[in-house]
């Protein structure tokens, strides 16, 4: 059977485009728990994105969560939430996608 190139190129299309709408529904998500303070959600390390003392070998080490979370945030992909009386609110839109 012969595969042409408008099937694996359809193909592939249709898997990007899910697995592009998944990520963006992943960061949307992630963004409405952040807190703002140089953490990743879900982690809250005394100093931002590095593990505290008590966390053993990991102890002063870079948390890799937190990196990629800034990293995603710096980039434009998760934008900025603002503290409001303790709360973290969302700022403009979520997430950008560009095609």
């Amino acid at each position: 059977m012969e595969t042409t190139n408008e099937f694996t190129t359809a193909g592939a299309a249709s898997e990007f485009n899910a697995l592009k709408a998944l990520m963006a529904e992943l960061l949307e998500q992630l963004g409405a728990r952040d807190k703002g303070d140089g953490n990743a959600p879900g982690h809250c390390h005394c100093i931002p994105g590095v593990w505290d003392s008590d966390n053993g070998k990991l102890a002063g080490k870079p948390c890799a969560w937190c990196a990629v979370w800034n990293k995603a945030k710096a980039t434009g992909l998760v934008h900025n939430v603002e503290l409001t009386g303790g709360e973290a609110v969302r700022v403009e839109g979520t997430v950008r996608t560009e095609d």
